[in-house]
């Protein structure tokens, strides 16, 4: 019997290794890392934004030469992949007519009217100064010249009157709630000799500048939108320099960087906290200054990057003598010994060689991330990453016991910026290349926040209200399935009126004041903290509403007395336009022109046929809403008592001279027909006449240009002269200008 033996060799594929914290995200680009050339001489990344869609913005500066260059922006996808809807292939370069100009700083708009769009913040060097720049992007990288004058583009200077040697660098931007934009960096002036100890001859100083949403200078803050602080100390070239700013929850303003605050030159951390309106804050540091200085105990030490904690305690990192250091302050800017840095309040982090920390972040776990670089044995520089617990240690869980170093391979790798993403990835931007130095980028996997339901969204009903009315959104019936705190932002999404603006566009609940009929669609998103994040809209229409008129009081008046309409309006649609008419009432043309809001609508008008009139006073606006009121003028006889004469000659006319009790004298004309005269007293009916007595001599034609003529029956003789009295005594006018209630006489 043969025995067969059968051996069967199995092959079991294992799962690969789980990534850990710290770890390159081999989901991003080539291994977790990208480099972006710029075709130019070289390029440098120092700032990285995440924008809330989860693309990542990283601004620098671009070298056209060794000595000329311009600001640079790059934006990735989520995957590391340049983004074609921005600029040209996913890159823009900004000339601000200047030598040089760089960006080191670029914040989001996370809400309001301008969500989305990029600030970016450095300087400008021209003469061989430099002065703060600043620059405003659309979403697609273009200029938003809506901001800068129309440019999109500000430069400021410090320079003073009667001292013009003076340079600028704005190193950090924050936005403000409201918008408003806040850079912070360093100056440093000429020697100013009239005054010794003037902050112009301490070499560099901390320097700040605020701008509204339209990139003025906003001159609430420091009386002319600029702040110069000195820390205090070293002069003559000594420096004091603001590197990082942040806005606090209620408004004011944190800057950290370093000063001289000693005669012997040694830098220490630096720690200043502005009031809204630029003054420092006294309730802040030490003997009520405002400022607040650390020393690690060795001869350099530099802040370079602040965060605010969600408990408000602010941590500051930077380098210690070459190596990274941390220092965290509580909310009154004393060093929190509580537990942080064994009770020092201070952390320093050795990489084995010289080592920089550049930036800081906060997870939202409340764990510290700080990014930066650190020599080679080479002599060359890596990316440097380290993660450290609440309470200053490293975090052991964190790549090599905390920490992380990353070579992109040949040329120095420096990392300046550092960002997390909402899943808890990592992002550090810098410079860096094997045979170029260009934009580098690293990600890094981290700590995925826990799991998150989002949020649900409730913009509220749609709306009809009517110009001038204001409307208020509701968006309080947004809920969150985990009971996370919501955050909400009203961005109008479109909009066929004029631009309007919120009273808020971060709470729930924002108003606006309608100037004019449209129809508007508002988004809200809301956002609860982790990730989580919904949207809804509403339509508000807006109706027009037609002009309210007030054609003025009736008026009673002697016929033949000009007759003055001054009437008035209003209209809630304030930015309509208006054409006015006046209806006289007596067929006579119509009078018309444009109106405003609050000048009156004047006219004048003389009416030649007696009888009351209404007169109607009509305002349009441009949307076709009409509104019209109207007035009665009644027209009144004369009160007077009128004699006076008449002679005939032999040609059958004559004329007479009538006196009026108030001593106005009318001439006038008559006329009879030979054989037809009655010398008798005989009641007649007059033709045209006047009851008004007009100051004035007429000679038988009267204002309007008829003739006053009296006809009469003559059966006396022929050419026969005589003398006649006639009189009006107490005669009003019907409407078709026939005597009432009186009679005109003729006597012999």
């Amino acid at each position: 019997m043969l025995l067969f033996l059968l051996s069967v060799s199995s092959v079991v594929a294992l799962p690969a290794a789980a990534a850990s914290d710290g770890d390159l995200d081999t989901t991003f680009g080539i291994g977790g890392k990208v480099i972006t050339p710029f075709d130019s001489y070289t390029a440098i990344g120092q700032s990285v934004a995440i924008q809330p869609n989860g693309k990542i913005v990283v601004g620098g500066v671009s070298y056209t030469t060794i000595s000329t260059g311009d600001f640079a922006l790059a934006r990735y996808n989520t995957d590391g992949t340049l983004d074609p809807t921005f600029g040209t292939g996913g890159k823009v370069t900004t000339n601000f007519g200047a030598k040089v100009a760089s960006i080191w700083s670029v914040a989001i708009y996370k809400t309001g009217p301008h969500v989305g769009k990029i600030v970016a913040a450095g300087d400008s060097t021209a003469s061989g100064l430099n002065v703060f720049a600043l620059a405003r992007y659309n979403t697609d990288g273009s200029l938003d010249t809506t901001f800068g004058g129309g440019t999109g583009k500000v430069a400021t200077s410090f320079a003073l009157p009667g001292n013009v040697n003076v340079t600028a660098q704005a190193l950090s931007v924050a936005i403000q709630s409201d918008d408003r934009i806040v850079l912070a960096g360093n100056t440093v002036k000429g020697f100013d000799f009239s005054c010794f100890d003037c902050p112009a001859n301490n070499g560099f100083n901390f320097a700040l500048a605020r701008y509204d949403a339209d990139g003025n200078l906003d001159t609430s803050f420091g009386g002319t939108g600029k702040v110069i602080t000195d820390i205090g100390g070293f002069s003559f070239g000594g420096g004091d320099a603001a590197y990082s700013v942040v806005i606090q929850s209620d408004g004011k303003i944190v800057a950290a960087g370093y000063g001289n605050p000693l005669a012997s030159g040694n830098s220490d951390f630096a720690l200043l906290r502005y009031n809204t309106d630029g003054t420092l804050d006294t309730t802040f540091g030490g003997g009520g200054t405002g400022k607040v200085t650390t020393d690690f105990g060795t001869t350099f030490d530099y802040g370079f990057s602040a965060v605010i904690q969600s408990d408000g305690k602010i941590v500051v990192a930077g380098e210690s003598t070459n190596d990274f250091a941390l220092a965290r302050y509580n909310t009154d800017g004393t060093l929190d010994t509580t537990t942080f840095g064994g009770g020092t309040g201070k952390v320093t982090t050795n990489f084995g060689g010289t080592d920089r920390g550049q930036s800081v972040a906060i997870q939202s776990d409340d764990m510290i991330v700080v990014a930066g670089n650190t020599t080679t044995p080479t002599g060359s520089y890596d990316f440097a990453l380290a993660r450290y617990n609440t309470d200053g240690n490293l975090d052991s869980t964190f790549g090599a016991g905390g920490k992380v170093i990353t070579d992109f391979g040949g040329g120095p790798d420096v990392g300046h910026s550092v960002a997390i993403q909402s899943d808890g990835k990592i992002v550090v931007a810098g410079h860096g290349g094997a045979t170029h130095t260009d934009f580098a980028v690293a990600r890094y996997n981290g700590t995925e926040p826990p799991s998150n339901s989002p949020p649900l969204a409730v913009a509220g009903p749609d709306q009809v209200v009517n110009e001038g009315a204001t409307v208020q959104l509701d968006a309080s019936a947004s809920s969150d399935p985990d009971n996370n705190a919501l955050t909400f932002n009203w961005p109008v999404v479109s909009g066929t009126g004029p631009t309007i603006t919120l009273s808020s566009y971060t709470v729930a609940n924002p108003t606006f004041s309608t100037l004019d009929d449209g129809v508007y669609t508002l988004r809200v998103t809301v956002n609860d903290g982790n990730g989580g994040e919904a949207s809804d809209e509403v339509q508000v229409t807006v109706t027009n509403v037609a002009p309210a008129v007030n054609a003025g009081a009736d008026q009673s008046l002697p016929f033949g007395t000009l007759v003055n309409v001054s009437a008035s309006f209003t209209d809630p649609g304030t930015m309509d336009t208006w054409t006015y008419s006046i209806e006289w009432g007596d067929g006579s043309p119509v009078a018309t022109g444009s109106a405003t809001v609050g000048s009156p609508i004047t006219g004048s008008h003389q009416y030649v046929v007696p009888g009351n009139r209404t007169i109607t006073v009509c305002v349009t606006d441009d949307d076709l809403g009409q509104g019209c009121d109207s007035l009665t003028v009644t027209f009144v006889g004369g009160t007077g008592k009128i004699t006076g004469g008449v002679r005939f000659g032999n040609n059958g006319r004559g004329g007479f001279n009538v006196q009026s009790d108030d001593g106005v004298t009318v001439k006038g004309e008559m006329e009879y027909h030979d054989g037809s005269v009655n010398l008798h007293a005989r009641t007649m009916t007059v033709v045209a006449v006047s009851p008004d007595l007009k100051k004035g001599s007429f000679a038988g034609v009267l204002d309007d240009g008829r003739t006053f003529v009296v006809y009469v029956e003559d059966n006396g003789e022929p050419g026969r002269n005589d003398v006649f009295k006639i009189w009006v005594e107490g005669t009003l006018l019907n409407g078709d200008g026939t005597l009432t209630g009186g009679n005109v006489q003729i006597h012999k």
